[in-house]
């Protein structure tokens, strides 16, 4: 879309009062300032497009709840995307994100915001913020550590995290009561904080291709659990609290681990202690997998 054509259509929506605008697909490497003038505008679509940037007066539009800005080329958001109070769902995946502007606090009606395959390395502070944000999707970043304040998301239901470079979780990840999914997948993560047998509402825990040797007997308190994701680690015992997970349907990737190596198997069967001997046997018993020879 040409800029003199894609000025008319904005011309043209700002005189009918439109509130919905896709202009998603078009070939577009630049937003004119004239997109603020849509103030009646509630739902704008901007994805798969060349975009390099926003302009500041995307912040005008005070009614927007739905802003898609995926599969750009975008390396900041502008910190007037701060006035968009209104706004319930963003989407900024598949950009070039490094940071992100510390008034993405005040976006405190967000319910899901999609930030995965950028190159962010840090989150500020102020996305404790957003209280009733529901789904924040994370994954493929380079992110090392997450802020103490990921707390303070008390609504969020789904974190997905997989893909950065996360080597420890702050204590107030415990905090998360309410969360269902914990995706931590392909991290350098060598232990998991105590406080994560406080996640009460938990039902998938992921933490393939980790560095974990060990679980703490914590993880027996996630009752809710109905699927746990163990591959890719270096996993040498098992606590026997694994046991009280009886909403369990679905336990993958022991079978990878170097507890269940032939050499420890059957080998050398006092290599591993006799809890995660009998946690081995529930393993099979339950149908979740089976040995190899």
């Amino acid at each position: 879309m040409q800029e003199r054509e894609l000025a008319a259509v904005i011309a043209r929506a700002a005189e009918d009062g439109t509130r919905f605008l896709n202009l998603s697909g078009r070939g577009l490497t630049r937003i004119p300032a004239s997109i603020g003038t849509l103030v009646e505008l509630e739902q704008l679509y901007l994805h798969d497009n060349a975009l390099p940037g926003l302009p500041d007066e995307i912040g005008q539009l005070r009614k927007l709840w739905v802003l898609y800005v995926h599969d750009n080329q975008l390396t900041e958001l502008p910190a007037s995307i701060g006035g968009l109070r209104e706004l319930d769902q963003l989407f900024v995946r598949d950009n070039r994100l490094e940071t992100l502007p510390e008034c993405v606090g005040d976006l405190v009606m967000l319910t899901e915001l999609e930030l995965d395959n950028n190159r962010l390395r840090e989150l500020p502070d102020r996305i404790g913020d957003l209280r009733n944000l529901e789904r924040l999707y994370l994954d493929g970043n380079e992110l090392a550590s997450l802020p103490a304040r990921i707390g303070d998301l008390l609504s969020l239901r789904e974190l997905e995290l997989y893909g950065n470079r996360l080597r420890e979780l702050p204590d107030r990840i415990g905090d998360l009561r309410n969360l269902e999914r914990l995706n931590l997948n392909c991290n350098e993560l060598a232990s998991l904080p105590a406080r994560i047998g406080d996640l009460v509402s938990l039902r998938e825990l992921q933490l393939y291709g980790n560095r974990l040797t060990a679980l703490l007997p914590e993880i027996g308190r996630l009752t809710s659990l109905t699927d746990l994701q163990l591959g890719g680690n270096k996993l040498l015992d098992l606590p026997l609290e694994l046991r009280t997970l009886t909403n369990l349907v679905k336990l993958s990737g022991l079978d990878e681990e170097p507890l269940m190596a032939d050499e420890y198997l059957y080998e050398n069967p006092g290599y591993w202690s006799a809890t995660a001997q009998q946690i081995l046997r529930a393993y099979f018993e339950f149908g979740f997998g089976r040995p190899t020879r």
